[in-house]
């Protein structure tokens, strides 16, 4: 199984789309999660926290859904191809559902060292601490690559 963390952007859509046609053999289940942050502490709107269940800022809008259908419309989704939305810490949430599987697919993030070191970067968090491999998919680079069974 091949596990990809999907949260919108460019990134990680470009890692999705290498994970069903490139990161996965036939037969093989392609899991697209999706990570929405937990309502327990939300950022308010002054220098404390918001109690649970007030949104001082709108969710950004993705559809996992909407996403795996385009993909399966464009004849990407060949692969058992499953989406499913969790909630937590991205990073701890993509570790947890890649302890059984045979790779972990991420997007490549360029936030820069100093966004990872305050915000924490799930990419690196992934590639340090996943008990499988770990693929980071710049969208540019997955452009370029082209298998060696297509040449």
């Amino acid at each position: 199984m091949v596990i990809v963390g999907v949260d919108g952007s460019e990134q990680s859509v470009a890692a999705l789309r290498w994970a069903l046609t490139i990161g996965s053999g036939p037969g093989d289940t392609v899991r697209a999660i999706t990570v929405t942050g937990s309502d327990d502490l939300l950022p308010g709107t002054s220098f404390a926290v918001q109690p649970y269940g007030r949104h001082p800022v709108p969710p950004r809008e993705f559809s996992l859904t909407e996403l795996v259908t385009r993909l399966r419309q464009e004849g990407i989704g060949e692969r058992v191809l499953e989406a499913r939305t969790d909630r937590g810490d991205p990073a701890t949430v993509l570790l947890a559902a890649a302890a059984e599987a045979d790779l972990l697919a991420v997007g490549a993030h360029r936030g820069g060292v100093v966004k990872d070191l305050l915000m924490g970067g799930v990419a690196t968090e992934c590639v340090r601490r996943a008990s499988c491999p770990v693929i980071v998919v710049n969208p540019e680079a997955a452009k370029r690559f082209v298998p060696a069974s297509a040449e």
